[in-house]
């Protein structure tokens, strides 16, 4: 699925074509966001239409606020349709059945923002197939880790979760 295709099914539960945008790069890169990263990103300012956009993500159903600080409000994009629509499976639970932000993911989307000029690869189905297949790497060479135990044992591929990106620059 390519970005455009992401961000046409997002609009397509209610977003405009902004606030779909920031919505498909922020769920894919991080599941999280900040009030001013949506800001920043879109130009928007911090004034209403901010305040119209994180107020209909909450009435949605679509995040919720799971930490504020200094009037700051971390936004956690949980819900399921909507990771549906951008083809994406997420899992955002820790070990204790509880939603963990975390600063690598916020910083992840602050350097996915910064850096409009690059295609980013969204999952990591997208990295695999890019290295394996257009590349020509060898899979074993590629960043993995082993999960599971005997014949169940599989290797899943960066897992570190870090934005991952070619630059359209020549």
């Amino acid at each position: 699925m390519t970005f455009d295709e992401r961000v046409e099914s997002v609009r397509e539960l209610g977003y405009t074509e902004r606030e779909a945008r920031f919505l498909a790069l922020a769920a894919v890169h991080s599941g999280y966001f900040l009030r001013r990263q949506f800001t920043q990103s879109t130009g928007a300012g911090s004034g209403k239409t901010a305040a119209v956009f994180t107020s209909k993500l909450l009435r949605f159903e679509h995040a919720t606020v799971v930490a504020v600080c200094h009037n700051a409000h971390l936004f956690h994009l949980y819900a399921k349709p909507l990771y549906e629509r951008l083809g994406i499976r997420r899992a955002a639970i820790d070990g204790h059945g509880r939603l963990s932000p975390s600063r690598p993911k916020l910083m992840g989307l602050d350097y996915v923002l910064a850096h409009a000029d690059c295609a980013f690869f969204a999952t990591y189905v997208e990295r695999l197939a890019f290295f394996t297949q257009v590349l020509g790497v060898d899979r074993d060479a590629l960043p993995r880790k082993f999960y599971g135990q005997g014949s169940d044992r599989r290797p899943r591929y960066f897992v570190d979760g870090f934005p991952l990106g070619l630059s359209t620059e020549r």
